[in-house]
């Protein structure tokens, strides 16, 4: 299992989402985090802080891997008038993993969600971001070759 590359096809696709109405599109998705948020409206993905869990069958290695979603809308000045243009775009994230999503890695990613999603201050690069956090489970599945 390749995590970088889940995560690069993760923010693949946040980048190619269609914005709410009245909003602007993404402006960049990485998971490559930088020391600051350079533009916005902004995307990145990092594995979450918490165990990933695994069961083994034979020769198959299955497993649910945690990624954390950060969407960074704009400096966070007035955060209740900010929450109105979040709440537009949390489903719009949410719906970028609906069940089924392979991520471009069928023969690995069984299925990608999102969990939970929290709107509200998102501290980053010393600054703070009006955003939404959402956590992204990724169901893996694949062949192993034991080795003694």
């Amino acid at each position: 299992m390749d995590l970088r590359q889940i995560a690069v096809n993760l923010a693949t696709k946040y980048a190619s989402l269609t914005p709410p109405a009245d909003e602007d599109p993404i402006v960049e998705a990485t998971s490559t985090p930088g020391e600051s948020i350079p533009n916005t409206p902004f995307v990145m993905v990092m594995t979450a802080e918490e165990p990933a869990e695994f069961s083994y069958g034979g020769q198959l290695r299955s497993g649910t891997l945690p990624f954390e979603v950060i969407f960074a809308l704009e400096k966070s000045s007035d955060l209740e008038r900010q929450r109105i243009r979040l709440e537009k775009w949390a489903p719009v994230l949410l719906d970028a993993t609906l069940v089924g999503i392979h991520l471009g890695l069928p023969t690995v990613v069984a299925n990608t969600w999102a969990r939970s999603f929290e709107i509200g201050d998102i501290e980053y690069g010393g600054q703070t971001w009006a955003g939404v956090r959402l956590l992204v489970s990724v169901q893996t599945s694949e062949g192993i070759s034991p080795t003694a």
